[in-house]
């Protein structure tokens, strides 16, 4: 199908044209596209629908729109308009008149399409995870500081060698300099925390949102899957705001461990779960003890699914990490450690990769139930986890890593993360309220 383009200028505005006078003006980049914009359409054979710029060399045939001569300058890698005097049209941020009779820099423009314009202001409005530099960038403070150049961070932009097609709402894959590759990740992290039944998992869960707001400084929404109702969590959190904000209950009513365990996988098509990246799931026996900000971006810079791993469980021989499920798959003995499903870092779940590894791994648990009955799966999807994550290679073991600890703090600094599992339920909540004590962050 033919698709219309559009003209962007040198300093990131939309070419538009006044639908009664015919007059041509400018606007900025703004959250809604203007009905207004001047459109070139192209056909679906022409070179130039095909390419966001033509290569060098390239003949292109040129356009006219009404009185409009269009036509591609491949030395500059821009398009040029001229009228029928022959007069290149030039906009030099205050005006817009066909009064240049050679074409440079501002009498050029970027011809994409209206969804390339759309997702170039999504990047301009949002902030990214930068991973050359374990940053998080502001596209609100993105400087316009050449000649289709944008400034970001340390990096400059020339916005004619990007390749905009492969832009998306999660990842924007850049050119700095003109050829070096960088991919910025779409920073707008949420959490997400099983905790059903018992009185003690809530009290996990109590502290380990707790830890979240007050140690991890994490002020984004943590979304609770729980068959609890409002007042119980009110009450729990003794309807203190700081904690109850921004708490998004989800309510799902699981009927045995199996179900308890699998239901962090029950995320997939539901609403309160998407548009987020990066989603990461804890179990309620977790306390954080530091800022929560570097794993998130060192997890999200990696560009998979992450977990930490259990470095002194080895799948060859650990059947909570899998190593039966391994052993009948006829897979050669791996010294590979084993990785901890009760961290999770999900980029997001709208990736068609990540939908269907976390579809998987309810299917593959689901199968392992039919095949061998439901108490086969003695840690549940623990196995199922480690088993696909090394058939599938889409889950990291090492960016989380070096952020956790299990069983209780090991070490005088802290880490990031503490999985206090190895316990009874209740011996859990002693062990959490000593260490939260030590870190002077109980209500």
């Amino acid at each position: 199908m033919d698709e219309k383009r559009y003209f962007l200028t040198w300093n990131f505005q939309i070419l538009r044209q006044n639908s009664t006078t015919r007059t041509l003006y400018c606007s900025k980049l703004g959250s809604e596209f203007p009905d207004d914009a001047f459109g070139l359409t192209l056909p679906e054979n022409d070179i130039a629908a095909q390419c966001t710029f033509i290569p060098q060399g390239e003949e292109i045939a040129p356009y006219h729109v009404d009185d409009i001569k269009i036509t591609f300058n491949s030395d500059m890698r821009v398009w040029n308009l001229q009228d029928g005097n022959g007069l290149f049209l030039c906009f030099d941020s205050k005006i817009l008149s066909f009064s240049r009779e050679h074409a440079s820099f501002w009498e050029g423009f970027i011809l994409l399409t209206r969804n390339e314009i759309e997702m170039l202001t999504h990047l301009l409005n949002n902030r990214w995870v930068l991973p050359k530099t374990q940053k998080i960038v502001d596209g609100r403070d993105f400087q316009f500081v050449d000649v289709f150049k944008m400034a970001i961070d340390d990096f400059d932009v020339d916005m004619r060698y990007q390749l905009f097609k492969y832009w998306n709402k999660y990842n924007v894959t850049l050119y700095f300099n003109g050829w070096k590759r960088e991919t910025l990740y779409l920073y707008n992290p949420a959490i997400y925390i099983t905790a059903y039944s018992k009185d003690s998992i809530m009290q996990q869960c109590r502290m380990c949102v707790t830890s979240l707001r007050k140690m991890g400084g994490f002020t984004g929404p943590i979304i609770l899957m729980t068959d609890k109702d409002q007042n119980y969590i009110d009450e729990l959190f003794e309807g203190k705001k700081e904690y109850t904000e921004n708490l998004i209950i989800h309510n799902l009513y699981p009927k045995d461990f199996l179900s308890f365990v699998c239901s962090k996988y029950e995320i997939t098509d539901k609403a309160d779960f998407a548009g987020y990246q990066p989603l990461l799931y804890l179990d309620p026996d977790i306390i954080i003890d530091r800022p929560l900000e570097p794993l998130l971006i060192r997890g999200l810079s990696s560009g998979k699914i992450c977990s930490p791993a259990e470095e002194f469980h080895p799948i060859q021989s650990h059947i909570p990490a899998g190593s039966s499920l391994f052993s009948m798959d006829d897979i050669p003995g791996r010294f590979t450690p084993g990785i901890n499903g009760g961290t999770i870092l999900f980029p997001n779940t709208e990736d068609d990769t990540i939908r269907r590894f976390i579809d998987e791994i309810r299917h593959e648990v689901t199968n392992l139930v039919f095949k061998f009955g439901r108490s086969f799966n003695g840690w549940a999807d623990q196995e199922a986890y480690n088993y696909l994550a090394i058939k599938t290679n889409l889950v990291n073991s090492n960016a989380l890593t070096s952020f956790t600890a299990y069983q209780g703090p090991t070490h005088d600094r802290r880490l990031g993360l503490i999985h206090f599992w190895g316990f009874s339920s209740d011996e859990k909540v002693e062990r959490m309220q000593d260490y939260m004590k030590e870190l002077d962050c109980n209500f």
